[in-house]
């Protein structure tokens, strides 16, 4: 089944009628319709997905995870571990198609082409950065299974880097974990269970028993306004047409004394470490005279609600956070602050919302027209972070994992910085995406949240 390439002029509308004007020109790649296809359905997208996809038909958000290895990880007990993935998780043996009637659903071919696998040699000049960044420049075609691929990059007999990358339709940031970690195993010598395809996340979201208490009715008249919204919280980013460009890449470590004092501070300040990591992120763009207002857009994970599914498929949400330029002056007071905005949106009721507002936006017939304005509309900022929280990987196998990358990823905004994060063995790693570099971004982070641990009550004001 061929992709449909199309050039279309029109701008993206926004939920509410809103134009966002994002883009004047841009090229889809397009599922055809068709119902002549041989492959069987697996299940139809869901409203998440739906809004993925389409999105990405002309804004690609595929990611990668990277993990550097210690042992020998040989290229042709790779392909094995990777074909008991592929067995193991339904969506990594899909394509997707739009077929009148279910619209847009994943499909296994009748023949499953197993996941592809490039090998490299650093002796050849190739970096695993320079691998990450290429494979940021190499769109999926959304018609061909499967959804994934591989990149092991050898460096010597006994260690290596492997890059594992996905389409966003059919997994997340902790979806690529699993997957690493069921290579890991079948490299160990472990056995895989097959698992049942995995429901869409509204799926998950219905059938859960809600816990939440129905709000007391208000009156108007009770009812206190609402604030006006700054229109510099709210602005539209446009989109950088997808050109296949490999984006810049930056890498920084926090050390395990950094990275367990950093901890420790965020406990007694009564925040997270993302809510510091997006706090300090708001304060150096700010600083550097990047944006006036600085907004950073958050995805996140609600596994725990669904009662912490380990399955390959899209069980995330999002939520942006913004203040204004007299909010962002101390850095613990705004890491409160971003901490509050975030648990509101992780909440039952936030995430309920979200999943609301993104089905009545995104029915089965929505076009990307309709996707890319909704995800313009909420994603717009200037940075974003996607945060894999302290990985728990096990390092007593022949093949272990020594340090863990990610999510590595776009989302094609103009001069956007895509921030992943990743702790894992007691150290904080950062890697950032974008094709408008500061090279300072990630050495300024960590140093201002490195200044604001060391010394109780600073608020690193003056870095």
């Amino acid at each position: 089944m061929e992709a449909v390439i199309e050039v279309e002029a029109a701008p993206l509308p926004a939920p509410g009628n809103l134009a966002s004007g994002a883009l004047s020109k841009k090229t889809i790649v397009r599922v055809p319709l068709t119902d002549t296809s041989t492959a069987t359905l697996i299940r139809p997208l869901g409203a998440f997905e739906r809004m993925l996809h389409r999105h990405m038909e002309a804004h690609p958000m595929h990611f990668s995870l990277v993990a550097e290895l210690a042992g020998v990880v040989e290229p042709a007990r790779l392909r094995a571990a990777l074909a008991a993935v592929q067995h193991r998780h339904p969506l990594l043996a899909a394509h997707v198609e739009d077929r009148p009637g279910t619209r847009l659903g994943f499909y296994r071919p009748a023949v499953v082409p197993p996941i592809p696998l490039t090998v490299l040699h650093a002796a050849a000049g190739h970096t695993w950065q320079q691998v990450a960044a290429e494979e940021l420049g190499t769109r999926f075609d959304p018609s061909a299974a499967p959804l994934v691929r591989a990149v092991l990059l050898r460096e010597s007999p006994v260690s290596a880097t492997l890059v594992l990358s996905f389409d966003h339709t059919v997994a997340d940031g902790l979806s690529a974990v699993f997957v690493l970690e069921d290579v890991l195993a079948v490299l160990n010598g472990h056995k895989l269970a097959v698992l049942p395809v995995p429901p869409a996340q509204e799926q998950l979201l219905a059938r859960l028993p809600s816990t939440l208490v129905p709000a007391a009715a208000t009156s108007p008249a009770e009812a206190a306004p609402a604030a006006p919204l700054d229109e510099r919280l709210s602005a539209l980013v446009p989109m950088r047409p997808f050109d296949g460009v490999a984006p810049d890449l930056s890498t920084i470590t926090f050390d395990a004394d950094l990275t367990s004092r950093l901890v420790q501070r965020c406990r007694a300040e009564g925040t997270t470490v993302h809510a510091a990591l997006v706090a300090a992120t708001t304060q150096v763009m700010s600083k550097m005279g990047q944006r006036e207002v600085v907004r950073v857009f958050t995805p996140f994970n609600f596994r725990p609600l669904l009662g912490d599914v380990r399955d390959c498929a899209d069980y995330f949400s999002a939520t942006r956070t913004g203040f204004l330029p007299e909010q962002t002056q101390n850095l613990w007071e705004l890491a409160r602050l971003t901490g509050a905005q975030l648990a509101q949106a992780r909440s039952e009721a936030g995430i309920r919302g979200i999943s609301a507002a993104v089905e009545q936006f995104i029915p089965l017939d929505a076009d990307h027209a309709a996707a890319a304005g909704f995800m313009a509309f909420g994603l717009s900022s200037e940075a974003l972070i996607s945060n894999l929280g302290v990985l728990d990987l096990p390092e007593t196998g022949a093949v272990r994992p020594t340090a863990i990358w990610g999510p590595v990823l776009l989302t094609q905004f103009q001069h956007e910085s895509v921030i992943g994060v990743a702790t894992f063995r007691g150290e904080l790693r950062l890697v950032c995406a974008t094709h408008a570099p500061v090279p300072e971004l990630l050495p300024l982070i960590r140093a201002t949240l490195a200044a604001a641990t060391a010394v109780p009550g600073s608020g690193a004001k003056n870095l």
